[in-house]
């Protein structure tokens, strides 16, 4: 994702997600991680890839990609007299759900839980 976006210049905006987990016990499950991401109407979603899974003795899922193109030209802009005033923070609020595909919780072989909550670099998970 761009640090900034030219309002003239910018057709596409990609966001990029990797999904990863931190494993504290050994388990074979598979892991299926979704990724919803909402932004304002100034963005169209043209295309996305926002289902993975996790399995095995891998931390990382395959990267989610979602593409975005501006919903007015120049994001609504004057690009003849830009203000940056008139200017507005782009604004993506992204979500991801860890799932198990098909685990049968037993006495013997439990299935495995997650933290109910965890605070890693700046971000909450719930």
């Amino acid at each position: 994702m761009p640090r900034s976006v030219d309002p003239q210049n910018t057709n596409q905006i990609q966001v990029t997600i990797r999904p990863s987990i931190q494993r504290r016990t050994e388990f074979t499950d598979t892991l299926i991680v979704t990724a919803k991401l909402a932004t304002d109407s100034r963005l169209n979603l043209t295309n996305e890839f926002s289902q993975t899974e996790i399995s095995g003795n891998t931390n990382f899922g395959r990267e989610l990609t979602f593409s975005f193109k501006p919903s007015t030209p120049s994001f609504g802009l004057d690009p003849r007299n830009l203000n940056v005033n008139d200017m507005k923070s782009l604004i993506f609020k992204i979500s991801l759900e860890y799932k198990l595909a098909r685990c049968t919780d037993t006495y013997e072989k439990p299935c495995p839980i997650f933290d109910p909550e965890d605070k890693t670099g700046g971000q909450t998970t719930k």
